[in-house]
């Protein structure tokens, strides 16, 4: 059922009841506020590409997608609800105009000045239904994938919804720094192969710190519909010095699925198993699930556990398989680089998410084409969990996470193992394509080499 929100409900902790036929439902107790903006994406979800029109004329306001981009300083409209109190009855026609909720917004990052906030209000067609018509700021990155984060009453940021912005005249996005974008942006067969090993320091909820490493390898082979609205949040990276956020249920870096990861039309069956081999031998991932799902872990050091031993070493590994029902064999080469020290993650315990944190890096590898920095809360008594995902590039050699971002996740609970918080950094390699592989029209690869640690989130 859905309803909109009276705009005289009164605000804190209320009980809400149905009535069909003369009989009501059991009180649900529901806490009302003044504003909690979200976002509309064009897959319904509140994830992946927003609902937003490009201004060019009164008469010509295209949708945004990843073949119709906006460019930095063109005006665009947003839609979505939960801006605050309207101007007038909610079952009446709405009122054009500004409500009174402050309103801010970042485009990859990038605030958009508060001059530049042209609207914000009540769209005329429906009660409940709120568009924000704005000025893309100047220097917001270009890409197909740039968050656009809502933040009202200074309080309560929105989920977070993409856009795609290019250089004026250009219409088709691009992410340079992710040929994952271009391989799943059109419709066809295609696959992807990540090998990553991860050194973790567990330091919150025990007696004395743990410290370990483990590989593992993931791959998928997939059809998908190219459809200007495609969006994968384990492929879709946004642009280099830029932040997004996910919530959603369970914990999302250990038993979650995250929102929009399975295929656009299916699963392809490339066969039971896919092989790994390098100096220290060799390794299987095996498939799970779904025909066209591969995963496992290859190993680890952790003492105590009957499991192999470490052996995604810095070096050249080789993926090989015998082929299934949709693809056929294949043979890929992933390079694996050295895990850097990752200095500025060194002493962090704590994340404060009233402040900035701001994270460095040495030098990497000469491999390394990304550097990844994600973060993320799960709250067990509520079995939810958000993150956030950055972006940079190497040579960057320092990122900031601002505080509204950092303000997406959960406070760390007091009492011990309520809550999960972990901060990591890695370098991403990407190989060539793989375009000889029978059934698919390319096999892109991709390593990861990280460093994380469990923090508290105050």
């Amino acid at each position: 059922m859905n309803a909109v929100m009276p705009s005289n409900a009164p605000l804190g902790l209320v009980s809400l009841q149905l009535a069909f036929n003369g009989q009501k439902s059991n009180p649900s107790p529901v806490r009302i506020v003044n504003s909690s903006f979200g976002t509309l994406g064009a897959n319904s979800a509140g994830f992946g590409p927003s609902v937003v029109l490009n201004f060019v004329a009164q008469d010509q306001q295209p949708v945004n997608s990843l073949t119709v981009s906006a460019s930095p300083g063109q005006v665009v409209t947003l839609y979505g609800t939960g801006l605050g109190p309207g101007l007038n009855p909610d079952n009446v026609a709405p009122l054009a105009g500004n409500l009174l909720t402050p309103v801010e917004i970042w485009v990859g990052g990038q605030a958009v000045a508060p001059s530049d906030i042209l609207y914000s209000g009540r769209s005329p067609c429906c009660s409940g239904l709120d568009q924000l018509v704005f000025r893309i700021p100047p220097k917001a990155p270009l890409g197909c994938y740039v968050p656009v984060l809502i933040r009202t009453d200074k309080a309560v940021l929105s989920n977070a919804t993409t856009v795609a912005i290019q250089a004026p005249g250009v219409n088709t996005c691009a992410d340079s720094q992710n040929p994952f974008t271009s391989l799943y942006q059109s419709a066809g067969k295609v696959g992807a192969i990540l090998l990553s090993r991860l050194q973790f320091l567990a330091q919150v909820d025990l007696d004395q710190p743990l410290s370990f490493s483990v590989d593992y390898g993931f791959a998928s082979f997939s059809e998908e519909n190219g459809s200007q609205f495609s969006y994968n949040s384990r492929l879709a990276f946004p642009p280099p010095g830029s932040c997004t956020v996910y919530t959603g249920a369970q914990d999302m870096l250990a038993d979650a699925t995250l929102p929009g990861t399975l295929p656009s039309v299916r699963f392809l069956d490339a066969g039971a198993t896919l092989n790994t081999s390098g100096t220290g031998g060799s390794r299987s991932i095996l498939r799970y699930g779904n025909p066209g799902d591969y995963g496992g872990l290859f190993g680890t050091d952790l003492a105590g556990l009957s499991l192999p031993s470490l052996f995604l070493n810095p070096g050249s590994f080789q993926i090989s398989g015998t082929g299934g029902a949709d693809v056929g064999s294949l043979q890929a080469t992933v390079n694996v680089a050295p895990i850097l020290k990752f200095a500025g993650l060194a002493g962090i315990a704590a994340v404060n998410r009233s402040q900035d944190l701001t994270l460095t890096w040495e030098a990497p590898d000469a491999s390394a084409q990304l550097i990844l920095i994600a973060g993320s809360n799960y709250d067990v008594p509520t079995d939810s969990s958000s993150a956030f995902f950055c972006t940079a590039l190497p040579s960057d050699r320092s990122l900031t996470v601002p505080s509204w971002i950092l303000s997406a996740l959960p406070a760390s609970r007091t009492k011990r193992h309520q809550s999960h918080g972990r901060l990591l950094m890695g370098t991403a390699s990407f190989g060539p394509a793989v375009t000889n592989v029978t059934g698919v029209k390319a096999v892109q690869t991709i390593s990861i080499s990280a460093k994380g640690q469990s923090v508290l989130f105050r």
